[in-house]
């Protein structure tokens, strides 16, 4: 049983471009999958907005409001228009992406692939540098040193700002690749047991592994949805930082 074989590029075909190797692959296909699939559903969900919605608007306006009230919430009145479409992207990128990874037999978690996942926490942390720098010039490092704090340690603190500061993009990407590779992994063992136990003379001890697959499958979408979430939320208080320091 190859438990990390689900995780594995494969290159579907290759080009040279301008003499450059181009190298086309399972994780491709599915990122162009997604992004097609925000396009139709951003597409007609605003095509002929009504008073009544139809299915595509009500699902729009569904994932809107969610994202608005949160980044309403944190960013304040004045600022959280011009960063909504933004972090909603984000948090639908994911989200499909997670999602499409519960497809049996032929689904991929691209956010399972540290690559993936390390170049959306680096985009949003870059992103908030350079909106800190822009908003608040040099003022930006306050956000390393907190207000009312004793003179003698505003160093340490410092210091110790700086570190989380610079370690956001880590973090943010271990905890969606770990929790979805552990996720996926266990449906796969629990696959297999009930596999082989189906096809030996211990089929009558496959009830259990499979009861834990139907509380397992349930559990794994709902923590690929939180998963979204969580980015997303912590996308939102970088966001924040950069716009109110402390």
């Amino acid at each position: 049983m190859d438990l990390f074989g689900q995780f594995v590029l494969k290159i579907l075909f290759q080009f040279t471009l301008f003499g450059i190797n181009i190298n086309i692959t399972n994780g491709t296909v599915f990122m162009f999958i997604i992004m097609l699939l925000i396009f139709v559903l951003f597409y007609f969900g605003t095509l002929k907005l009504t008073n009544i919605p139809n299915k595509f608007q009500a699902f729009i306006e569904l994932i809107f409001d969610f994202t608005i009230n949160i980044c309403k919430e944190n960013l304040g009145e004045k600022h959280y228009l011009k960063y909504t479409p933004f972090l909603t992207s984000i948090f639908i990128f994911v989200l499909l992406s997670n999602l499409l990874g519960m497809v049996p037999f032929i689904g991929f978690t691209v956010t399972s692939h540290v690559s993936v996942c390390l170049a959306l926490a680096l985009i949003i942390w870059l992103y908030s540098i350079a909106l800190g720098f822009y908003l608040h010039g040099l003022r930006f490092f306050n956000l390393f040193a907190p207000k009312g704090l004793p003179t003698y340690i505003i160093p340490l603190v410092f210091i110790i700002e700086l570190i989380s500061f610079i370690f956001r993009p880590i973090t943010l990407t271990a905890r969606l690749v770990a929790n979805m590779m552990a996720g996926h992994i266990l449906l796969k063992v629990f696959s297999y047991m009930v596999l082989m136990l189906c096809s030996s003379y211990f089929i009558i001890f496959c009830f259990m592994p499979f009861l834990f697959m139907l509380i397992l499958v349930p559990l794994e979408l709902f923590v690929a949805c939180i998963q979204a979430y969580i980015f997303f939320l912590l996308s939102v208080f970088y966001i924040k930082d950069a716009i109110h320091l402390h």
